[in-house]
């Protein structure tokens, strides 16, 4: 678990990998320190390592956007 604290913006950043998202204890620690920066005035995002590879799942993504806008466009 990684936690990244931005105080200037009142936020609270947390990744875990792929193994982390199964591990119950982690999973406790997790929910006590969302509540401890929560009560604090934080957002607090957690992120979860997905299954698939990003590269390519964001360059479908922006290819999904490109023909959509190019879609919205032609109207």
């Amino acid at each position: 678990m990684e936690l990244n604290l931005h105080p200037e913006r009142k936020i609270a950043e947390i990744w875990l990998t792929k193994a982390e998202k199964g591990d119950r204890a982690l999973q406790r620690r997790l929910r006590q320190t969302y509540h401890e920066y929560h009560a604090q005035g934080y957002t607090v995002a957690v992120y979860l390592s997905g299954e698939q590879g990003l590269s390519d799942l964001t360059g479908q993504l922006l290819c999904q956007n490109r023909r959509r806008l190019a879609e919205l466009e032609a109207r």
